[in-house]
């Protein structure tokens, strides 16, 4: 059995950082938080537990401050590895390293999530809708048309013969 004497105390040791490295170091946990911070937020998107104008707005900012700190950390034309940080820091962030690392758009706008449609979405949907038709009438070389398939499909196209 070792015994130690009450007056020891286990050595610790200063480690001392340059102003630059400090600045690093703050950077580099400010985007380690900024990360989880997403990955947290997109998490409680997905499962419904935020409505989108708080998430968007709360992603906004969270991206600025991304965008802001992966900028400060960036060593002349070399870009930070965000990537690389993930991976070396062992993080397991698969939502935040699919929204930072890919489009960068909140999910509300990828998805068009709570959007209601223009007046002339209707319209592109039926325009849409009667070019298939007229298409697999041309495929089919199909001789005949019924007049009303046509004379509709026209009219409602907002053309005529």
């Amino acid at each position: 059995m070792s015994s130690s004497s009450p007056d020891s105390e286990p050595s610790l040791s200063k480690v001392a950082l340059t102003n630059a490295e400090r600045r690093e170091v703050d950077a580099k946990g400010n985007l380690f938080s900024i990360i989880k911070a997403v990955d947290a937020l997109e998490k409680a998107f997905a499962t419904g537990l935020i409505q989108d104008e708080s998430y968007e707005k709360q992603y906004q900012q969270l991206l600025t401050q991304y965008k802001v700190i992966t900028t400060a950390l960036t060593q002349g034309a070399i870009p930070f590895d965000v990537e690389k940080f993930i991976k070396d820091n062992h993080m397991q962030v698969h939502y935040a390293r699919v929204r930072l690392l890919g489009t960068q758009l909140p999910a509300t706008k990828m998805y068009h999530s709570g959007e209601k449609g223009s007046p002339d979405t209707v319209h592109i949907l039926d325009a849409g809708q009667h070019f298939v038709t007229l298409v697999d009438c041309l495929k089919m070389e199909m001789v005949v048309v019924t007049p009303c398939v046509v004379q509709q499909g026209l009219l409602s196209l907002g053309l005529s013969r």
